[in-house]
């Protein structure tokens, strides 16, 4: 870069600070505390209302010292949470929690409740959910494939702490459909990959359950 050094105070060897003003026109901007970046993608939390929120990958153009411009990802006038961070308990926590987003449901996985078998679970509805109360089904089978008929079934949905953000939970009963399917309604208290636990009873002792994911959008 070539400066005007008309009375010799630029000498040279000199350590200078300077401002470099770019008109970037008029765009879309959301405070930088908003943005979320994992080193690979950037994330903000869409305010959805009745206190849900959406994790939303966002493309950010240039940043000023305090506000970044969007590039594609969020529309004007939508409402993000301007202090995300706020989640954080470290980049790992950060990183592991939005790999499973967008994830199918899964089959089951970690321990089963002690003394009661692993059961089978399949997610009928909903493949994805959305925010809000949404019809769940699930086809139930034990250990040998066998449907489970006649059984109290119970559905949770759990997603851990998250820095200041506490945990989050909703649980529901389910009817029996016969045939080894059960139904019923849940909330999914925002967009999230939650995970979920399926436990069966019969006579008030629990006779299996089974872990998964849903993924709430």
């Amino acid at each position: 870069m070539e400066f005007p050094n008309p009375d010799l105070a630029l000498k040279p060897d000199m350590f200078v600070n300077f401002n470099l003003s770019i008109p970037l026109g008029r765009q879309l901007a959301v405070p930088a505390d908003a943005v979320l970046d994992t080193g690979t993608q950037q994330y903000v939390f869409v305010d959805k209302g009745q206190g849900y929120f959406e994790p939303r990958q966002i493309k950010v153009g240039a940043r000023t010292e305090d506000v970044y411009a969007i590039e594609s990802g969020l529309k004007a006038g939508e409402q993000v949470v301007t202090s995300a961070n706020f989640i954080l308990d470290s980049e790992s926590q950060l990183k592991g929690a939005f790999a499973n987003m967008g994830e199918a449901s899964r089959v089951p996985v970690g321990a089963p409740v002690p003394g009661a078998q692993t059961l089978q679970v399949e997610v009928l509805e909903p493949k994805t959910a959305k925010p809000g109360s949404n019809s769940i089904r699930l086809r139930l089978k034990d250990s040998s494939g066998k449907p489970i008929e006649g059984a109290e079934v119970e559905v949770g949905l759990f997603m851990p702490q998250m820095g200041n953000m506490p945990p989050m939970s909703s649980n529901a009963a389910l009817t029996d459909e016969g045939g080894g399917v059960y139904s019923g309604a849940i909330q999914f208290l925002m967009a999230w990959t939650w995970e979920t636990t399926v436990t069966a009873k019969k006579n008030g002792q629990v006779i299996g359950s089974a872990k998964t994911t849903i993924t709430a959008r």
